[in-house]
């Protein structure tokens, strides 16, 4: 049995009025969030990250074009 998941400092979200669907942040952390028929992001668990998810969250965060993804806490733009 493997080492239990370490979570982090940080979470994530979406600024709704810059979202327009482009699906960066969905297709990086799949496990975390989906999509909507016309393309936004769901986010379907929104509990802390895990240690192995922090650098997909930010390179969510870096190459969403309107910067409508947000890293969360004290892990955010690190």
């Amino acid at each position: 049995m493997g080492a239990p998941e370490r979570e982090v400092a940080a979470g994530i979200a979406v600024d709704w009025t810059r979202c327009r669907g482009r699906g960066i942040c969905h297709e990086l952390l799949a496990a975390r969030m989906s999509a909507d028929p016309w393309g936004f992001a769901i986010i379907d668990d929104a509990g802390p990250l895990r240690a192995d998810e922090l650098d997909d969250a930010r390179q969510a965060q870096r190459q969403c074009p309107l910067a409508a993804f947000i890293v969360t806490g004290s892990a955010g733009w690190l």
